[in-house]
């Protein structure tokens, strides 16, 4: 089972992120933009292709020139799979994470509802 971390407004800011916050959010940078194709994997035993459709508002970030999946909006929020990557406090995507919800006057959490993350 793996950690989904959750940007969110919590306490005096209960006001969710807006769809169109986030839009403006991505459209203002360079290095994230919104997903435009579905989410591909190969079933490495049937070799059979397995297509996951978009969310509202996927986006993706581009790191070392490759675009990786980023953030997904979903009800307010915006929700990753946690990577053990995250824990170098240098990585890409972390320090991405960390700037999108200081923009949205936001917290970092988890599925899981424990406490605010660093």
């Amino acid at each position: 089972m793996s950690i989904g971390l959750i940007v969110e407004r919590r306490g005096e800011a209960t006001e969710r992120i807006s769809v169109d916050e986030w839009k403006q959010f991505v459209s203002s940078r360079d290095d994230v933009r919104l997903r435009t194709e579905p989410y591909v994997a190969v079933n490495p035993l049937t070799s059979q292709r397995i297509s996951i459709p978009l969310g509202e508002a996927d986006s993706e970030i581009l790191v070392s020139g490759e675009w990786l999946p980023f953030l997904r909006y979903k009800r307010g929020k915006l929700i990753t799979e946690y990577q053990e990557e995250f824990d170098d406090p240098s990585n890409e995507i972390r320090i991405m994470i960390a700037y999108a919800a200081r923009a949205f006057q936001a917290v970092i959490g988890t599925d899981l509802g424990d406490e605010v993350l660093d």
